[in-house]
């Protein structure tokens, strides 16, 4: 799967929105709510099957004066997942989930990308089925009632904070992938999402050059970028990649 982005002003006419349909199979509506709700950010327009196609759209929508590229369904960037860290002196020192150690300059760090990743869950279980009365009566001697299945969907969320720096992997800071420690022997925060807005803090304190986007810590703002057909809890790397793009980290390699 292909995607054509686009980042369109939010004064764009409709002669722009119906020249969109006419080149994306969406129709006249679809194409001028799209453009309505992205309102000047970046957002998906459409998928395609063939990237031949996403290309020549994009290409399109570029010559109407609108940015638009071309997004792999399943982008991917190199990121490592960071289980400790210490500021000190303006840089940045990591510990890896393999161990490495990686060090940054804080004054390098261009983007803190901050988000919520959803994830759905179905569970099933057994409850025991309760006999009609009736029956039971009439079943004398044999076994009656037994158990039904039950479906049940679970939602788990958790807070991340991305952090792009130049000729470094993207760093992946997490609610439940950090091992928190306090400074100085004091005592840690009740919860891991009381110790993760601090960690969030320090990095922003220490990072004064860069750029802090929370969009994606809403769900409605992850839909609004990623369109009627693309799922959040399935689709969130491709907000990313939107986001992330105008840094120069994550250009899409068709383009």
């Amino acid at each position: 799967m292909h995607l054509v982005a686009i980042a369109p002003r939010p004064d764009c006419g409709q002669d722009v929105a119906d020249e969109l349909a006419r080149l994306t199979g969406l129709s006249i509506y679809e194409a001028r709510t799209r453009l309505r709700v992205l309102g000047g950010g970046p957002g998906v327009l459409a998928t395609f099957g063939e990237k031949d196609h996403a290309v020549a759209v994009a290409d399109a929508a570029q010559r109407l004066g609108l940015p638009a590229w071309v997004v792999r369904g399943q982008p991917g960037e190199t990121r490592r997942v960071v289980r400790r860290f210490v500021i000190r002196g303006g840089h940045l020192t990591v510990v890896v989930e393999d161990g490495q150690t990686l060090t940054a300059q804080t004054s390098h760090v261009r983007l803190l990308l901050a988000g919520l990743r959803y994830s759905l869950h179905t569970e099933w279980s057994h409850e025991r089925s309760k006999p009609d009365g009736a029956m039971a009566r009439a079943a004398i001697g044999f076994r009656v009632g037994g158990t039904t299945p039950v479906r049940s969907r679970a939602e788990t969320r958790e807070s991340f904070v991305l952090l792009y720096s130049p000729g470094m992997p993207t760093l992946v800071f997490a609610v439940g992938s950090l091992q928190y420690h306090a400074p100085d022997r004091r005592p840690l925060a009740a919860t891991r999402t009381a110790n993760f807005a601090i960690v969030v803090r320090q990095l922003r304190e220490a990072c004064t050059a860069a750029r802090w986007d929370d969009r994606l810590q809403q769900r409605g703002e992850q839909a609004r970028m990623l369109g009627p057909t693309l799922r959040p809890e399935r689709n969130l790397d491709v907000a990313i990649a939107l986001l992330n793009r105008d840094i120069g980290r994550e250009r899409d390699p068709y383009r």
